[in-house]
């Protein structure tokens, strides 16, 4: 059965929908910062072999920036911007040199920790 709405109460109901479909994007967001900081709070708790230094700051910037990204899919992108480059939004850009960074800091406290007697040639 189809409604008879006048155009305010049209107005209104979707409104309503966008400000639900934006609360679903923080939904997600505050969801990934929840996930991001138990891992973090995971490898922060582990001991930590000598020469990791840089590990956690990376594994940080590669979570954060993966939630962000993930968090964008859900936002309506900036109005005066769009989407840019191969769909991807400005924060999801943005994203893309922290997780690069967070990779190479994890990879390069990887190589600069010791190894155990049975690794050494």
């Amino acid at each position: 059965m189809v409604e008879d709405l006048t155009p305010a109460e049209a107005a209104g109901r979707r409104a309503l929908a966008n400000t639900l479909l934006r609360a679903g994007g923080d939904i997600v967001g505050k969801l990934a910062s929840l996930v991001l900081f138990a891992v973090m709070a995971w490898f922060a708790l582990r001991p930590r072999a000598p020469g990791s230094a840089g590990r956690l700051v990376g594994i940080f910037l590669i979570g954060y920036g993966i939630a962000r990204s993930v968090a964008e899919l859900f936002r309506e992108p900036d109005a005066h911007l769009g989407f840019l480059l191969g769909g991807l939004t400005m924060g999801q850009l943005l994203s893309l040199p922290m997780v690069l960074i967070g990779i190479l800091l994890v990879v390069r406290s990887h190589a600069r920790a010791p190894r155990s007697r049975l690794e050494r040639p």
